[in-house]
């Protein structure tokens, strides 16, 4: 230990900036090594586990209201409010699973330039369907992965979670 001059312990005392470097410059590798184990940890998580994303969202879907509650349940006579949601729901999951929206999305979200997945398919293409495009194989597996992916539930009156 260093001994304490009597200019130290004066009250108009400055600090020693130099000092403060010198202890941390000793001590370097108790902040070194526990970072470079954090750094090497997280590239290693980065770059081999596999990110999974998922997404849900709550939508309200309602036809023409009519003035009031009254008149509304006067023109839907005996039709039940579950029967109406149940009939929209199965609208939603139609169109939400319909080809033409699931390849639209495809396109969009790039999912179909996956190197992996054209070699896949390509190597299916040759060896079980030679008449079929690799490009529709591709579109075909990612169509039924993301059917297998998309559900619709219902949260309330009108409104499902997707």
């Amino acid at each position: 230990m260093r001994k304490i001059n009597q200019e130290e312990q004066q009250p108009g005392f400055r600090i020693n900036v130099g000092e403060y470097w010198r202890i941390i410059w000793r001590k370097k590798y108790f902040l070194i090594v526990p970072l470079l184990i954090a750094v090497v940890v997280s590239n290693v998580g980065v770059r081999f586990l596999v990110p999974i994303y998922e997404s849900s969202t709550v939508i309200q879907v309602e036809e023409g209201r009519a003035v009031n509650e009254a008149v509304e349940r006067f023109l839907q006579g005996q039709r039940r409010r579950g029967a109406a949601d149940a009939e929209t729901r199965a609208k939603l999951e139609a169109n939400l699973l319909s080809s033409a929206f699931l390849d639209e999305l495809i396109v969009h979200l790039g999912m179909n330039r996956d190197p992996k997945l054209i070699v896949a398919a390509e190597e299916a293409r040759e060896a079980l369907y030679p008449g079929i495009t690799t490009e529709d194989l591709v579109f075909r597996r990612l169509r039924n992965f993301l059917r297998q992916r998309i559900k619709v539930d219902r949260e309330g009156p009108a409104m499902f979670r997707i």
